[in-house]
């Protein structure tokens, strides 16, 4: 039983629930809560049931943990269409960490470094969770031991919306996004003397 039920359990009794406008007000609220709790809990369910073979554990990583917890106290909403969700997911992160040992092994077998380089959502509303998200991916690239590159600094000076390929499009960045990505891309290679000449 949800939170909200359990508070509505409790007064339930109260001689204004007796009014029929009062019941359907709380019958609404209900259907609503528990309609969007439950579709979010269907998509994480979904996704873990879809993707069962290719998601690592990660539910005993403290620090991990932590930031999945700070994010999703940070989240304005809950909804279930928000790409920042998914990093609130134990699936999510259990398949990235499953990919990334994936990623290791071959760079091992193919003597190539790996170098990630998480670019931040076009979005001024969403700075302070886009950082979380970022340390999230730090720490489950360092954790394989990958490079990594943090855009947020070059990408915010620039402005995130001016960056975008489309006005609605805030995952996908423009031909100025892309020069950046470039460029600390290449003075990261040359700076930890990865560049073969």
């Amino acid at each position: 039983m949800s939170r909200c039920e359990c508070l509505a359990q409790r007064y339930v009794g109260h001689p204004i629930f007796r009014l029929r406008v009062a019941q359907f007000v709380l019958r609404s609220v209900l259907r609503v809560v528990t309609s969007s709790q439950s579709r979010e809990d269907e998509t994480a369910q979904a996704f873990a049931r879809i993707n069962r073979s290719h998601i690592a554990p990660v539910e005993h990583d403290a620090e991990l943990l932590d930031e999945m917890d700070r994010l999703t106290k940070e989240r304005p909403s809950r909804d279930t269409e928000d790409v920042v969700r998914w990093w609130t997911e134990l699936p999510r992160i259990g398949f990235l960490e499953y990919a990334f040992g994936r990623l290791r092994d071959l760079g091992r077998e193919s003597g190539f470094a790996v170098v990630v380089a998480p670019v931040p959502l076009l979005d001024d509303a969403r700075v302070n969770q886009w950082r979380i998200v970022n340390e999230i991916i730090r720490h489950e690239s360092l954790k394989f031991g990958f490079h990594v590159i943090d855009l947020s600094g070059p990408f915010e000076a620039a402005g995130l919306r001016r960056l975008r390929n489309h006005p609605a499009d805030f995952i996908h960045p423009g031909p100025r996004g892309h020069a950046i990505i470039a460029q600390a891309l290449d003075e990261y290679l040359n700076s930890a003397g990865l560049l073969v000449h």
